[in-house]
């Protein structure tokens, strides 16, 4: 990876962030929904294009890592 290609990515993410956090904070831009619907689609479409054995290791650590991060989320539902 180029120094620039990095050095832009933070950045984006950076400028993304600001601007979230100018607007009223985080919070309000984390939806447990899309965030399921994000990965949940995203691996399914994998499992789609590759062969089945591949997920005999890998989908069961997707799922954990998952739901891990989903408990994680779940105080920002609680506060709305």
């Amino acid at each position: 990876m180029d120094l620039a290609s990095l050095i832009g990515f933070v950045g984006a993410i950076g400028a993304i962030l600001a601007a979230m956090i100018a607007g009223g904070g985080i919070a309000p831009f984390i939806d447990t929904q899309s965030i399921m619907i994000v990965f949940g689609g995203t691996f399914f479409a994998v499992m789609y294009a590759a062969p089945l054995p591949v997920f005999s290791f890998l989908g069961g650590r997707f799922l954990l890592l998952c739901t891990r991060l989903l408990s994680q989320f779940s105080w920002v539902a609680l506060k709305q």
